[in-house]
C-alpha cells in the first residue's frame, strides 16, 4: 500500500474534525451579530435613536483607529454607522509610515483606540518596548481594543473591526449607565 494513501478511518476523521471547524466558524460569527444586536436592543430601549453609537460619545469624543487595515476605509466606515456612529466620530491613521510620527501626538479627545499593526518603534517613545504598550501601561489613556485575526494577530479585519466595535460599544454603554 502507498504510504501516502489516506485509510477509511483516516479520511473518516478529517472529515469530521472539517465539519467541526465549519460548525465552529459559523457559531462564531453568529455570537458576534448576537452581541451586536444585543447591544442594539439595548441602545433602542435607551432611547438611542439612529445614532446610537454615535450617542454613546461625550462631546468631542472621538475613536482613533491606529494601524496598517487589511480592509479600505470605505469599508471601516461601513462598519461604523452599523452601530449607528457618524462619519466624523472615527479617524482612521492607517499609513504604516506615518504612524511613526503620529503616535507621539494623540489627542485626549479619544476615547477608545483600536490598533492594528503598528511599528514597533516610532518618535518620542521614551522607555517603551512599543506603542500598543505605552498606552496600555498608561494610567490616563483612552480605551485600548486589539483588532486581532483568528490567529492572533493584530490585524485589522472585517472580523476583528467588527468585534473590537462591538466590545467599545460595550463598555462605553456601561460608562452610560
Amino acid at each position: 500500500m502507498n504510504e501516502l494513501a489516506i485509510s477509511l478511518e483516516e479520511k473518516t476523521l478529517i472529515e469530521e474534525l472539517l465539519e467541526e471547524i465549519v460548525s465552529f466558524a459559523i457559531e462564531m460569527g453568529v455570537e458576534i451579530k448576537a452581541k451586536k444586536e444585543k447591544v442594539k436592543r439595548i441602545c433602542k430601549e435607551k432611547n438611542e435613536k439612529s445614532y446610537y453609537g454615535h450617542n454613546l460619545l461625550k462631546k468631542n469624543e472621538k475613536v482613533l483607529v491606529l494601524g496598517a487595515t487589511a480592509i479600505d476605509q470605505d469599508t471601516m466606515n461601513e462598519l461604523t454607522r452599523l452601530y449607528g456612529f457618524k462619519k466624523n466620530d472615527f479617524r482612521f491613521e492607517t499609513d504604516y509610515t506615518k504612524i511613526v510620527s503620529f503616535a507621539s501626538r494623540i489627542s485626549d479627545n479619544y476615547v477608545a483606540i483600536i490598533f492594528g499593526a503598528c511599528p514597533h518603534k516610532v518618535s518620542k517613545l521614551g522607555d517603551w518596548s512599543g506603542i500598543i504598550s505605552k498606552y496600555i501601561n498608561s494610567d490616563n489613556s483612552p480605551a485600548i481594543y486589539d483588532a486581532r485575526s483568528h490567529a492572533g494577530q493584530l490585524k485589522v479585519t472585517k472580523e476583528s473591526f467588527n468585534a473590537a466595535i462591538l466590545s467599545m460599544c460595550s463598555d462605553l454603554l456601561k460608562r452610560a449607565c
